[in-house]
């Protein structure tokens, strides 16, 4: 609602005033001898800048109804406004905003009604009636306070921000003391046909049990009136009923209403009443149900967006979007730190060319040779120099020179011939020592290169995927802790978050529950399965709940393996990891030779494989260090390796070989080869492996093998024969097989380390 201006009676706001003058004329006929308690409207609608004029002018229509009783009664209620539009224009023409002495006025304004109002003697209050008028007043001014509360909050807060306790009891007694009065006027029969439709609206516009206290409101002013109890039982079971068939629309909501008030009617002596009573109160129970059937669903609607943007808790998602954007900024920053070094391992601290190298190596050799000679004029007219240059050319490509290397300009003019190639080869071996030195200097630096290449594409990935907002999907939440509370389980916060094909889902539920109730309806309701990641628990009776969306496929695995006749340790190593929620990966190393030292090899592999893998870092770093690694140790370290990346919501798999022998793929009918070009890992610094792009389907398996397995078939023709009559549905019975065919080739003697390793995807069981 917007706000009143001040001193200013507009068209668009008559209604307003229209709904306050009803409302004072209902509460003026709350007492029995019409006591001014719409006073109590009049000063909440001023302190809460309505137009004083305005407001004065309908408490003064509103006293007129009190002629009825005495004209000094209405002398008193034009007394009351006179005083208080004396009182709140002249504070206004000052610009003040009337605060505490608010009450001073509100005392004042409640006199004539003390002095002017005609007397009248409450048998239940056993004193003079100037004192009855006296506590009436104290009441009243009660009242002043308590409006001027909830007024505002009816206002400005309700369904924009969580009301305060004291805020939706002043609420409640304003509506209870409208009951009142309406019970007074237009009797007990019209204020049951308006408290039942006020049910039915709570109930269709919550459709949960936050109705309930609404009808039980709706119910007080018969309670007082009949100063029994029963109405709000009843009420309280009117509301409960409607809400549980609100789900189904309003028709059966309205019709579950009637019923219950028919039959609580019956049991309350329906059938004792006269033919007329009876009539009427069917009637106040039928008309509220028609009434509320005929509303549009537009109205409805409204309110319903009305209540979830009350309802929804726009803090905690608005302060996790900030930090999710705060800490995406310091990981950005910190990934363009990692990019600066790896750019500076390039670009400073270079390390001499092999050209210069040589130069420099020519240099000292003619220092030490020719600076002192006698002949050195001799030598350099005869082009002795230049051959110097190109005898520690020749020497640097063999590592050494001999006399057979010896240029003949050096052999005829050179007085001391076996004393330069002395100097020259000292010189290489100096200068072979410091190029092995800047080969390993610049290995390493670009193995540092890579590795912060690699650590910024991780910290920008996750920058990338941490600045992303929460989306939201506030109208599935609200579905969900529907469908919970109709499952009886209580939810008090529900998060539904990330994109649509890897939703995770987190809500905290009162009570002890097993995980598949509460997956049961999660799953019906966004027609997906999920599944628990984890279950946090936050007190003995209170647990938070991580649920995630279903992957399309799970996978099983088979292994089969050997050790080499004669040898204590297999130097076959293989690994499954769970790179995330939705991804595994699979790896084979066979380590070059066998025993302990291929062990030694293929565990370092994929030791580092995992590592590498599980911090998410890019594919081509990861092998292009592992490689460089290896290469390091110098002591023709390798491993021939097969690597998958399993992708289990589409099957897509991305498949890296390098030096090892052919894979398959069981699809169907089909067996696809997975082929390998690339040397193995540790080889040389540079590799390129093979890498390969394909799709599994349901019950569709993978399989690696150690070049031990596949060198017992003689050709891969022999292979592919073998493996073709094979149905394979269990993995593990397919690698104990194809090891158990191999072995018998070998004549039931392993003569090398032995791997089979397969895997399947299967649709699990929903």
């Amino acid at each position: 609602m917007k706000r009143i201006k001040q001193n200013t009676l507009q068209m668009n706001d008559l209604w307003i005033y229209a709904v306050c003058l009803a409302a004072m004329i209902l509460l003026n006929f709350v007492g029995d001898a019409y006591e001014p308690i719409s006073i109590a409207l009049l000063f909440a609608m001023l302190m809460n800048d309505f137009s004083v004029i305005a407001s004065c002018l309908t408490y003064l229509l509103s006293g007129l109804f009190a002629f009825e009783e005495s004209a000094l009664n209405v002398l008193g209620y034009a007394v009351s406004a006179l005083f208080l539009l004396f009182a709140f224009l002249l504070s206004k023409r000052f610009g003040r905003k009337v605060k505490a002495e608010g009450i001073a006025y509100a005392a004042v304004a409640l006199s004539p009604y003390v002095i002017l109002f005609q007397d009248h003697d409450y048998a239940v209050l056993d004193f003079s009636p100037l004192l009855q008028r006296v506590l009436f007043a104290g009441v009243i001014l009660l009242l002043i306070a308590m409006f001027t509360v909830g007024l505002k909050a009816l206002l400005f807060k309700t369904f924009r921000c969580r009301l305060k306790s004291e805020e939706s009891l002043f609420i409640a007694v304003m509506g209870v003391l409208l009951g009142l009065g309406l019970v007074k006027i237009a009797g007990n029969y019209t204020y049951t046909g308006v408290a039942l439709l006020i049910t039915l609206l709570a109930a269709y516009t919550f459709k949960n049990y936050e109705a309930v206290p609404f009808a039980v409101i709706a119910a007080l002013p018969t309670v007082l009136t009949q100063w029994s109890a029963l109405p709000m039982a009843c009420f309280t079971v009117f509301s409960m009923i409607s809400v549980f068939f609100s789900r189904e629309g309003k028709i059966l909501s309205a019709i579950g209403c009637f019923l219950s008030y028919v039959a609580a009617s019956f049991l309350n002596g329906l059938y004792e009443m006269s033919a007329p009573d009876i009539v009427f109160t069917l009637l106040s129970g039928l008309a509220p149900c028609l009434i509320f059937c005929l509303l549009p669903n537009a109205l409805f609607k409204k309110a319903d967006e009305q209540i979830k943007a009350y309802r929804e808790r726009q803090l905690p998602r608005i302060a996790i979007n900030r930090n999710r954007a705060i800490v995406g900024e310091q990981l950005f920053e910190i990934s363009s730190l990692f990019r600066q070094i790896e750019g500076t391992f390039f670009t400073i601290g270079e390390n001499a060319s092999l050209q210069e190298t040589l130069e420099k190596t020519t240099r000292n050799v003619k220092n030490e040779m020719c600076s002192t000679c006698e002949k050195r004029q001799d030598c350099e007219n005869a082009s002795v120099q230049d051959a110097i240059e190109k005898l520690v050319n020749i020497g640097c490509a063999k590592g050494k020179v001999t006399l057979i290397d010896l240029p003949k300009e050096i052999a005829t003019h050179c007085p001391d011939a076996s004393g330069l190639l002395f100097a020259v080869n000292k010189e290489l071996r100096s200068a072979k020592k410091i190029i092995e030195e800047n080969e390993v200097a610049e290995s390493g630096r670009a193995l540092l290169a890579e590795q912060a290449h690699g650590i910024s594409e991780v910290l920008k990935n996750i920058a990338l995927d941490q600045s992303r907002p929460l989306t939201g999907y506030t109208e599935r939440e609200k579905d969900l802790a529907d469908a919970l509370a109709k499952k009886g389980i209580s939810s008090s916060e529900i998060l539904l978050y990330g994109e649509e094909d890897n939703l995770t889902l987190s809500l905290t539920v009162f009570g002890k529950y097993e995980a598949s109730e509460i997956l049961s309806v999660v799953s019906k309701v966004f027609g997906v399965d999920f599944v628990l990641s984890e279950k946090i628990p936050i007190s003995h009776d209170k647990f938070s709940y991580v649920l995630r969306k279903h992957t399309l496929f799970d996978a099983m695995f088979g292994v089969a393996s050997r050790t080499k006749e004669g040898e204590s340790v297999c130097g076959d190593t293989h690994t499954v990891i769970k790179i995330d929620e939705r991804r595994f990966l699979v790896a084979l190393a066979d380590g070059s030779g066998s025993g302990e030292r291929a062990r030694e090899v293929s565990d370092a592999t994929l030791s580092l494989l995992e590592s590498f893998y599980r911090a998410k870092m890019p594919s081509d770093t990861i092998l292009s260090t592992v490689n460089k690694l290896l290469t390091f140790s110098g002591d023709d370290s390798f491993s021939c390796l097969d690597i998958a990346c399993v992708n289990l919501d589409s099957g897509e798999v991305d498949v890296v070989k390098l030096g090892a022998p052919l894979g398959f793929i069981f699809s169907g009918q089909e067996i696809r080869i997975l082929e390998n070009e690339s040397l193995p890992i540790g080889t040389v610094e540079n590799i390129h492996p093979t890498t390969l792009k394909t799709k599994m389907a349901e019950n569709d398996v993978l399989v690696f093998l150690s070049d031990g397995v596949s060198a017992a078939f003689p050709s891969s023709v022999e292979l592919f024969e073998f493996l073709k009559d094979f149905t394979p549905l269990n993995p593990q019975k397919l690698a104990d097989d194809l090891l158990g065919e191999a072995l018998a080739r070998y004549g039931g003697v392993a003569k090398d380390d032995m791997t089979v390793v397969a895997v399947r995807l299967f649709a699990p069981v929903k």
